[in-house]
């Protein structure tokens, strides 16, 4: 009542008391909310706020602590969600709830090693039918005792309504004219016009921005701050709105570090496949690596550093969510009391905790020594040590000047030739894009200068202009590095995948990730980019060449019930290819995606389902639809659109040839 001027306010309050929660005060801490008061606060916040076109509600025993008559309001709390378009997934053992789905998944037939399978499916009246189902027995009961809630609504056998239209009232951006049109779902739509007629107006923004802002409201608020939120369109209305993906020609890329294989992702397959069956070799010897045994650490310290003190160190560095202030935890219980922390030497307990999102050097003292041939044994323990605390990890530092470049060793992996040790590398650091896969003089880009530099862009001198930390480029497959391999034209890439005899080994540790890189390489090909290298730089594409691998990217993802807004994809490809293109737009529409297209292209438009002509000018004499239908029916109109795509007009050939 206090707020009865104040509509959103009261939509929003009288949601609340749908749902059965008009006793709750506003200033109530959200702490001190039972389970089945939570739930409903969310469902009151879901059924309060715009409504975005067919999502999934998914609630965990939402009936947990409510009353027979709170379960009744929560059931018409669901109906309407329904009612609107929604599914609704619910795991439930209330009766009540049970018998009005629409729909019943039942699992077993008992619990825990005894179950996970289905034991039967359909509507409570079939699943009462089932004599080996316990929730059929339940059913059968209830059923045929008469109902305590009614059934809320009409039971749907379909598993859920369908919107079969994008339907747009009143949109005004721009020059459209109040803009009222229905659009087809899982069509393949075209726009066509003149040039400044609307089209883009209204398939980028004002569909597009619509979709993109709805979905960045569905995040959570922490989620929201790091998003520029698109600002609501001027429309009145924008119901049957998928989730929407832009494929833009123009080429937006603002990273140098973009390339085909990194917008395709066929480059984050490329770093799995390293990482797991790539053999790494030294980069300065060029030969494989090796494990190194304690005695052969001992004779080379001895021998490189003889009569030269030194600090031998075990060098800590946390995987995963590990923290610092664990490991070093770890060491002072084992008994360990003095660290190496950012070139200082502290005693643990440390008074301040490393952060692991930063980069460290620390690393547990395990001994200060003179390497002699008579005393092995004390060298030999200390390096066990260091092993044993770092997994197979050594740091040697003099004594003397402890700032200078460290040696490493390893039991794990280490070069017979020079001794130097390695990491095993993770897929992290075979990415040109993180600090510790990326070069450290070009920091990834493969070049220097250029830009707003004065000095003219050239490869970098450390890296070659592969991109990568050394360790990292000298990683081979089947006698290929990875940044030769990405410098194959992706025919040519296809078929050395193609081509491959993998070992049982090799197929256990890579699973599916040759077949998502032969995939997506044979996507590229399909839309006519087999002549571009995976490592061609994204700012260097044409704005054809972009939207195709854009469009093959989008297909390998393999999404379904998406909104697909094309910006004339057929710019930049030879009418050769425009079947290729139209191909792929299919494969993706295929998948259960809505496709609306702006384009010129007469092969297009007329292999479109649906076609929507703007116009009849440009400016301010267009942003009014002036036909609609099958490319067909509008070929037979009076429009220009209609008419060209008729034959009546044509571009007229010239009459002199020059």
């Amino acid at each position: 009542e206090h707020f009865s001027a104040h509509p959103t306010l009261t939509r929003i309050l009288q949601t609340l008391i749908d749902v059965g929660l008009g006793y709750i005060k506003l200033g109530q801490p959200a702490t001190t909310l039972s389970g089945g008061e939570a739930q409903r606060v969310k469902l009151a916040r879901e059924l309060a706020r715009p409504r975005a076109a067919r999502s999934l509600y998914l609630l965990d025993e939402p009936t947990v602590g409510l009353h027979f008559e709170d379960v009744r309001r929560l059931l018409e709390v669901l109906q309407r969600f329904v009612e609107e378009g929604h599914t609704v997934l619910v795991i439930e053992h209330h009766p009540d709830l049970i018998k009005a789905a629409d729909y019943l998944i039942d699992l077993g037939p008992e619990g825990g090693e005894e179950g996970g399978r289905i034991v039967a499916t359909g509507t409570p009246e079939e699943l009462a039918a089932c004599p080996t189902s316990h929730t059929g027995a339940l059913l059968r009961e209830v059923l045929g005792g008469g109902h305590r809630v009614p059934a809320v609504g009409k039971r749907r056998r379909s598993s859920r309504s369908r919107t079969t239209a994008l339907a747009v009232r009143g949109a005004r951006r721009h020059n459209l004219q109040n803009l009222t049109v229905s659009l087809p779902r899982r069509q393949l739509v075209a726009l066509a016009g003149l040039s400044g007629s609307g089209k883009t107006s209204l398939a980028l923004d004002t569909i597009y921005a619509e979709g993109q802002r709805r979905f960045v409201g569905s995040l959570s608020p922490y989620a929201r701050q790091f998003i520029n939120q698109m600002p609501k369109p001027p429309v009145e209305s924008l119901t049957g709105l998928s989730p929407a993906v832009a494929v833009e020609s123009r080429n937006a890329i603002v990273t140098p570090r973009s390339t085909v294989g990194t917008v395709t992702q066929i480059y984050d397959y490329l770093r799995v496949l390293y990482a797991r069956v790539g053999q790494q070799h030294c980069p300065d010897c060029q030969v494989p690596l090796g494990a190194a045994s304690v005695d052969e650490v001992v004779d080379r310290l001895t021998t490189a550093y003889r009569g030269r003190p030194l600090i031998l160190l075990a060098p800590l560095r946390p995987t995963g969510s590990e923290e610092y202030q664990g490991r070093l935890a770890l060491a002072e219980r084992e008994g360990w009391t003095r660290v190496w922390v950012d070139g200082e030497q502290r005693r643990l307990p440390l008074p301040f905790a490393p952060d692991r999102r930063r980069h460290h050097e620390v690393a547990v003292i395990v001994d200060r020594l003179t390497p002699d041939p008579r005393e092995r044994s004390r060298l030999a323990e200390g390096v066990e040590a260091a092993f044993h605390l770092t997994e197979g990890q050594l740091e040697a530092r003099l004594a003397e000047d402890p700032l200078a470049e460290p040696l490493f060793f390893g039991a794990d992996l280490s070069c017979p030739r020079c001794g130097t040790a390695y990491d095993r590398l993770s897929p992290r650091q075979y990415s040109f894009n993180h600090y510790e896969g990326w070069c450290d003089r070009c920091y990834g880009l493969g070049t220097l200068g250029g830009g707003w530099s004065r000095e003219e862009a050239h490869t970098c001198p450390d890296c070659q202009g592969d991109r990568l930390y050394p360790a990292s480029a000298a990683t081979l497959f089947r006698d290929l590095s990875l940044p030769a391999l990405s410098r194959l034209p992706l025919g040519e890439s296809l078929r050395f995948f193609q081509g491959l005899q993998l070992t049982p080994a090799e197929i256990a540790r890579t699973k599916d990730v040759f077949g998502e890189i032969t995939r997506r390489l044979g996507l590229l090909m399909e839309i006519g980019l087999d002549y571009l290298t995976l490592d061609r730089s994204g700012p260097t594409l044409s704005g054809g060449e972009l939207q195709r691998v854009n469009l093959a990217g989008q297909l390998g993802c393999g999404l379904t019930g998406l909104l697909y807004v094309l910006d004339e994809p057929t710019v930049g490809v030879h009418p050769r290819d425009n079947d290729l293109m139209l191909a792929a737009l299919r494969r993706l529409q295929s998948l259960g995606n809505s496709l609306l297209v702006v384009e010129h292209d007469l092969q297009t438009l007329r292999s479109a389902d649906h076609l929507v002509e703007f116009g009849p000018g440009a400016g301010v004499a267009g942003g009014r639809v002036v036909a609609q239908g099958t490319p067909a029916s509008v070929s037979q109109g009076s429009t220009l659109t209609g008419q060209y795509l008729s034959g009546r007009l044509a571009v007229p050939l010239p009459a002199d040839r020059r």
